[in-house]
């Protein structure tokens, strides 16, 4: 079987065998409790040809790693798996090349070591795929120094400040026809900016001439890089880029230039002043989009389509897009485009001459610009120029631009073209043709309003939540918050309403109608409550309340009847996650929820934090974000009665929450409202999970008592100890105590406790019988003589005769 396309940017691989690898660390990250797995999307591989391996936690890389000619190979993470480097490491740290069918999925790059700069290359013949990959902390050589600052000086080499820095992504598709598929690849490098060092800097992610086939990147986020966000441009193959943001890069964003490549739907935002690069105005050139060539091809046919541009406050841009002098013909529509810096252009085609440095790109040289809009209160220069680019075409366009002494469109010896159907409103020239000839311009409307591109606060943030309301008009409203940052976003066709607020990490806002209000984030959402019916759609998927949560717990029936308590630190929400519908009967007060099921149903809940508390009795099975889970991963402890005789009986209780384990019978029982357990064992031994203290445990018979692997005294959960001492003739007795109670010595087989009634009762003679109990005693009678009881909320102690003579003190 190969690898190939699967809905919503997932695929279908199925693999021979399954390596699973585990770091050697004996424990997980300490950021991540031990029960935690990320929300990643899992697939069954199983079947096919070729082999697949699955990471959990990290695997340390202290050098270059290469796997090549492998057909169907997979690397597949699972929870919080990554690949991490140490110090300084410069390199590729792995290379999966030369073969045909690579997954690469759920396996984070972790470069958080002092001055690693880590790279990783994925290249097949054809089928390339590589999904939610993210890259984990800041990547600065220790050499690199910004161009112009001190010990800078021109030319290649650690020396003059310009060390060779590799690239964080290279995808290769060998083949002509073959494909690649890259989705949700996070990177932001927080790097220095002005680090170009002599074309040795470090890109987001680099396509080369290596590549021949087509990929096609999807929901991707890269941001500042110091050398270019993306460097795509000079290939043999096609780039396509689909959606995603590219932020704050220094020379570009993204980077294109073959024949058919396009850009669609995505975000391009420079803003120094929101940067979190160390240096954000020591910038090169802030541009957005460029189309170049080099010397690799003679023409470039480039799309640029519905796409959100601004180059808001630089040290230095090119341009929102920049056809340089190696580009052919290249096309801008349905773009909007906002331009606040001064003299950047919104739109500029360079002569295409090649610079000097390159031959001249094969003829037509015409740009091509339709329903797009340049704002913004940029002064001088243009809105769009264009130069020696003849038969270019600018219609149904709408320009427009508040500074002082700025043009509209300015052509610069292109003749005939035509300029129609626009609206221009500008301080300067609506339209400057200098020398250029035969130039059509009709249907011109000088003043008007334009529409700009709407960025919320949220649109560059990588998550997004949005509220639809139904189109009968009913009402809804919301509140949540979230552990990153938090903004309004018009993801969706959400228009921004000043009524509905974002403040901090928390969002609160209504709507109806019909009506959409949509949010960004990064992080997770970890508080949300909601009234009325609208529909939620996280990250593009459609999801109930309780899944807008991080993590995923469910409690599938085996046939028979469970019940349950689940408690969470942070907020619980009913959920329809593995596809159920949402039973009333179960009930959620504040973070905990209390519900029951059977015959085969399954109950789901979203939560944020940790499970706190977790009790379950009967048979169901627990699921953790779909996988299966073992209520160990949430109850810390083990206890384990391990019967050492023909029968034991007992009973304990817990602080923390509850699950059996494994030996339970029907003779046994979890009480999930009071955390505790009886049940009794016969030559085997019974177990279960549990959180918190054991605060009693009573004990009849003959077993040991292991805790978390070790064999503990029962005495150690019964701190108070009662004896009765026999002097010589036949005396009987009772005990309860307020709490559990085990043997201490001295027992025979007269002498018994009942785990039950928390009570003993026995006989000594010239000997004497001990037992250490929990809480207070309650109860203690003599030869049935007398009884005693004990009342310590009264402070009292009565005495009661039971008709023979007895003496007491």
């Amino acid at each position: 079987m190969g690898i190939g396309p699967g809905t919503a940017g997932s695929i279908a691989v199925r693999f021979r065998s399954i390596d699973d690898r585990i770091s050697s660390s004996p424990a997980p990250p300490p950021e991540r409790p031990a029960w935690f797995r990320g929300r990643r999307g899992r697939r069954s591989n199983d079947g096919g040809s070729g082999s697949s391996a699955r990471w959990t936690w990290w695997r340390t890389l202290t050098e270059k790693n290469y796997i090549h000619g492998k057909t169907n190979l997979g690397f597949l993470g699972e929870g919080d798996a990554r690949f991490r480097v140490p110090e300084n490491f410069n390199e590729k740290a792995l290379i999966v090349d030369r073969g045909t069918g690579l997954l690469f999925e759920g396996i984070d790059i972790d470069q958080r070591a002092d001055g690693a700069t880590p790279g990783l290359q994925l290249g097949a013949g054809d089928d390339l795929r590589v999904h939610d990959v993210e890259l984990l902390g800041q990547g600065i050589h220790p050499d690199s120094i910004p161009r112009g600052d001190p010990g800078w000086s021109p030319g290649r080499g650690a020396e003059n400040g310009n060390p060779k820095v590799y690239d964080f992504f290279y995808p290769i598709v060998r083949s002509s026809s073959g494909t690649g598929v890259v989705t949700d690849v996070v990177a932001n490098n927080h790097g220095l900016m002005g680090a170009y060092n002599a074309g040795n800097g470090r890109s987001g992610i680099w396509v080369g001439v290596s590549n021949k086939g087509t990929i096609t990147f999807r929901n991707c986020r890269i941001e500042e890089f110091g050398s270019n966000g993306t460097y795509t441009s000079r290939t043999n193959g096609v780039v396509q880029f689909e959606n995603g943001v590219f932020r704050n890069n220094d020379n570009n964003q993204i980077r294109v230039g073959s024949p058919g490549s396009s850009i669609e739907g995505a975000i391009l935002d420079v803003d120094a002043e929101s940067s979190d690069a160390p240096n954000p105005y020591d910038a090169l050139n802030y541009r957005g989009v460029r189309i170049e060539m080099g010397r690799m091809n003679d023409r470039t046919d480039v799309t640029v389509r519905n796409c959100d541009i601004a180059i808001r406050s630089v040290s230095h841009s090119g341009g929102g897009v920049v056809a340089e002098s190696t580009a052919s013909e290249f096309t801008v529509e349905n773009t909007q485009i906002g331009i606040e810096a001064d003299s950047v252009c919104g739109i500029l085609g360079k002569r295409p001459d090649g610079g000097g440095a390159y031959p001249a790109p094969a003829k037509p040289h015409a740009g091509t610009v339709r329903n797009t809009s340049v704002t913004g209160d940029a002064s001088w220069n243009a809105a769009i120029k264009l130069v020696d680019r003849p038969n270019s075409t600018i219609e149904r366009c709408c320009l427009d631009q508040t500074g002082e002494s700025r043009s509209g469109v300015r052509l610069v010896e292109s003749d005939g073209c035509a300029v129609r159907n626009t609206t221009i409103d500008v301080s300067g020239e609506p339209i400057v043709r200098g020398t250029s000839r035969e130039v059509s311009i009709s249907d011109i409307t000088e003043g008007g309003s334009c529409p700009a591109p709407e960025y919320g606060a949220g649109d560059n943030l990588p998550r997004k939540l949005s509220f639809v309301g139904d189109n009968d008009g009913g009402r809804f409203s919301y509140e949540f918050t979230v552990s990153g940052e938090l903004g309004k976003s018009t993801v969706g066709g959400a228009s921004i309403d000043d009524s509905d607020t974002a403040s901090g990490s928390t969002a609160i806002g209504q709507g109806g109608g019909g009506g959409i209000d949509s949010y960004g984030f990064s992080g997770d959402v970890i508080d949300i409550s909601v009234s009325g019916n609208p529909t939620l759609y996280l990250d593009g998927e459609e999801v109930s309340v309780g899944e807008v949560l991080p993590n995923q717990l469910s409690l599938k029936s085996g046939g028979g009847e469970f019940s349950y308590t689940v408690s969470a630190s942070g907020d619980l929400k009913k959920s329809t996650a593995m596809g159920v519908t949402i039973d009333a009967q179960d009930t959620i007060p504040g973070s905990t929820a209390i519900g029951q099921g059977g015959g085969g149903g399954i109950d789901s809940y979203g939560f944020s934090g940790e499970v706190t508390e977790l009790s379950l009795s009967g048979d169901a099975t627990m699921y953790l974000d779909g996988e299966r889970a073992s209520p160990g991963e949430f109850l810390p402890h083990v206890l384990t009665i391990d019967s050492t005789g023909s029968y034991a009986a007992y009973e304990f209780t817990v602080s923390g929450g509850i699950a059996s384990r494994d030996g339970m019978s029907r003779e046994d029982d979890v009480d999930v409202e009071s955390d505790s357990v009886n049940g009794a064992v016969g030559g085997g031994s019974d177990s279960y999970a549990f959180g918190g203290e054991i605060t009693e445990l009573s004990l009849s018979g003959d077993a040991d008592i292991v805790l978390d692997g070790e064999v503990v005294d029962p005495g150690a959960f019964a701190p108070n100890t009662l004896t009765v001492e026999g002097l010589g003739s036949y005396t009987a007795y009772e005990f309860t105590a307020g709490g559990g109670i085990v043997a201490n010595g001295g027992m025979t087989s007269e002498d018994e406790i009942d785990v039950g009634t928390k009570s003993a009762d026995g006989a000594v003679g010239g000997g004497s019988d001990s037992y250490e109990f929990s809480g207070p005693g309650e109860r203690l009678s003599v030869d049935s003589r007398i009884h005693i009881e004990l009342d310590r909320s009264a402070s009292l102690i009565s005495v009661t005769g039971a008709g023979k003579y007895a003496s007491y003190r």
